[in-house]
């Protein structure tokens, strides 16, 4: 079965919903369940891809959706990738919020050392970051 890459428009709600899914699915895992217990609301997905539509009105953001195509010509979502393109340097990491079913200290710890490698690593660079949520 072939796989189709693609980039996804800003305005491609019902996609980034999809890939909002596939990524709540794909993390669903024990560890990730330390730093982001639950339950969270109803309506995750969708605010998640009305943040990623506004994401990816930002010049240097790109998300691209991989889909399965069977014999009939038909589509399934298997996977999304977002990209940040950094033509002078990654800026300093935004401050993070969190809402309902998250461990705020464990994904403060968590997400903060994720920060701290990007800083030593990127900063004052250029650079393509793939975020790593998204893969």
């Amino acid at each position: 079965m072939p796989i189709s890459v693609r980039p996804v428009a800003a305005l491609d709600l019902a996609t980034l919903e999809r890939c909002s899914t596939v990524e709540l699915a794909a993390f669903a895992s024990d560890f990730h369940s330390l730093a982001f217990p639950g339950p969270f609301p109803e309506d995750r997905a969708e605010t998640k891809a009305q943040a990623l539509s506004t994401t990816i009105q930002n010049d240097g953001c790109r998300v691209f959706a991989a889909r399965a195509v069977d014999d009939e010509g038909s589509e399934t979502l298997v996977g999304c990738a977002r990209w940040f393109v950094y033509r002078k340097s990654m800026p300093e990491p935004e401050l993070h919020s969190f809402g309902p079913g998250v461990h705020v200290t464990a994904a403060t710890e968590m997400l903060g050392a994720i920060d701290g490698l990007r800083k030593a690593n990127s900063s004052g660079k250029p650079c393509v970051w793939q975020d790593g949520a998204w893969n």
